[in-house]
């Protein structure tokens, strides 16, 4: 029964508020009221189970689904309508105005309401309306004789034409930029020399478009991210801290536009985290988090992308207090945040999901809660079996072994690193760096109790300096920091030990 899984998904999307608000308005349908509730209470309860406990035959339930459906469903439209600010809806009833003033030759009239609607396009920079706009414009002023009519004629033909010239340009930065988020959330840690070329392709076409000569707001945001997300793919630095203060810029001049365009405006938080760590600059990552935080704050209205923000928020911090070794503020501020933060995932889509849990999944580990470390990591995995993301692909399997190699739980480990052994080679999609770590974890538990054992893990860690020494491949490293987990084992202490221990030297 379709029906009765759609009803529960809205069910379990609505917050505590929502579903008293949907149970007020229907205290008059009380069928409707109870099964609600009934859902609400148990999110793995079957149709066959709901239908028997309601007394219900299968068809009858189904019937009663349907009306439930339409009624939560039109529920949750209405509020969202409400927490709009209904600028599409006036934008319908202004464009029938024009319309039905310009048929009953109003003329006067219809330029008093464009002039108003040209204005406000015109500060939230809308190329599209502002095309249609004058084109409504030119067609009330066609046929009027008045003095100096084919200058203010030419004058408009002159703004649609630079409208549509920038609508080109920023449609062109917007394919470049899609291009690229693609990859990264595919393969941003681990490009293989084809997918390199695609992305130096894109940066020389990025390279035509002069900021300078860029005066669209929204082409600018996605030139400077484009430019940033090529550069963090590509392991290299060169541009990232004047591309960062350009970016943040946009939105510091322009924060009407964070509400229009809302994914863009928290898209633009996290690459500009990521790209801070990559350089290791992580108090520069923090003041660019508390930026976003105090624009958020101020001009972010929609609760979906309030909701998104602070996950990409908590995310940023946690990362930060890794980076600067504060384990037990982590340990205070992911206990206080977690559940929480892991209950509203449900924004996100797969593939950003697995950054999260990847991170959670890191966070308990090093905190040295390992079956909640595993259980993240087991729940990324069967993510990733759906989107199939390589890069976390790769990383899941290899950090499973690790947290599998720290519960001791040898014959798992074993059996675990064959198959994924096996799995990765039959794809065609094992790199040198994934098999050199499956197979050195593999041997480990027989290398540490051996008298060479710590020679030969220090021979091994020569071997990774030739990936930490390489522009991309050092992205192997941005996860989890691997060669300071083998340098624990050397010095026979815990990685969160070495790591305080060792911070001047690895920060």
């Amino acid at each position: 029964m379709h029906r009765h899984n759609d009803i529960r998904v809205l069910i379990h999307s609505m917050d505590s508020l929502e579903k008293k608000e949907f149970i007020r308005q229907n205290t008059g349908q009380k069928f409707i009221t109870k099964i609600f509730c009934a859902l609400a209470l148990d999110k793995n309860a079957t149709a066959g189970i709901m239908s028997r406990n309601l007394k219900l035959s299968d068809y009858l339930y189904r019937q009663k689904c349907n009306i439930i459906y339409t009624a939560t469903l039109g529920y949750l439209l209405q509020k969202k309508t409400w927490e709009l600010d209904n600028k599409n809806v006036n934008h319908f009833i202004d464009d029938r105005l024009i319309e039905l003033h310009i048929e009953r030759g109003l003329h006067d009239e219809t330029e008093k309401i464009l002039k108003k609607e040209l204005e406000t396009s015109a500060q939230y920079e809308d190329l599209n309306r502002l095309i249609f706009l004058l084109e409504k414009q030119l067609k009330n002023n066609s046929f009027l004789p008045y003095e100096n009519a084919d200058v203010v004629r030419a004058e408009i033909l002159k703004r649609i034409k630079s409208f549509s010239d920038q609508r080109e340009v920023c449609t062109h930065l917007y394919i470049i930029y899609t291009r690229l988020l693609n990859l990264r959330y595919t393969v941003a840690l681990r490009t293989t020399v084809l997918q390199q070329q695609e992305i130096t392709l894109l940066q020389r076409n990025l390279i035509h478009y002069l900021p300078a000569k860029l005066n669209h707001t929204i082409s600018l945001i996605y030139y400077y991210q484009a430019s940033l997300l090529a550069e963090f793919m590509m392991g290299t630095t060169d541009s990232t801290i004047k591309l960062n203060l350009q970016l943040l810029n946009c939105w510091i001049q322009k924060p009407h536009q964070i509400n229009a365009y809302p994914e863009l405006f928290i898209r633009s938080v996290s690459v500009q985290a990521y790209t801070n760590f990559l350089l290791k600059e992580i108090s520069v990552a923090k003041s660019y988090a508390d930026s976003y935080r105090q624009l958020a704050e101020k001009h972010l209205n929609i609760p979906f992308y309030k909701q998104w923000f602070l996950i990409v928020e908590f995310h940023t911090l946690t990362k930060i207090l890794h980076k600067t070794f504060r384990y037990d503020e982590l340990t205070i501020y992911f206990a206080k945040n977690w559940d929480g933060i892991y209950h509203s995932i449900r924004v996100l889509r797969a593939a950003e999901k697995l950054d999260l849990l990847v991170t959670a999944s890191i966070t308990f580990f090093v905190l040295g809660d390992l079956q909640h470390a595993e259980n993240y990591i087991q729940e990324s995995k069967e993510i990733n079996l759906k989107v199939n993301r390589v890069d976390t692909l790769y990383f899941t399997f290899i950090f499973h072994c690790l947290i599998l190699f720290e519960k001791k739980e040898w014959n798992r480990l074993n059996s675990l690193i064959n198959s994924e052994y096996h799995f990765l080679y039959s794809h065609k999609s094992l790199m040198p760096f994934e098999k050199d770590m499956l197979l050195f974890i593999k041997k480990m538990p027989f290398i540490i109790i051996k008298d060479n054992g710590i020679q030969k893990m220090e021979l091994f860690l020569q071997k990774l300096d030739s990936y930490k020494d390489d522009k991309s491949k050092k992205l192997h490293f941005a996860y989890f920091d691997f060669y300071a987990w083998i340098q624990s084992k050397i010095e026979g202490i815990g990685y969160r030990q070495y790591r305080v221990s060792n911070a001047d030297h690895l920060s």
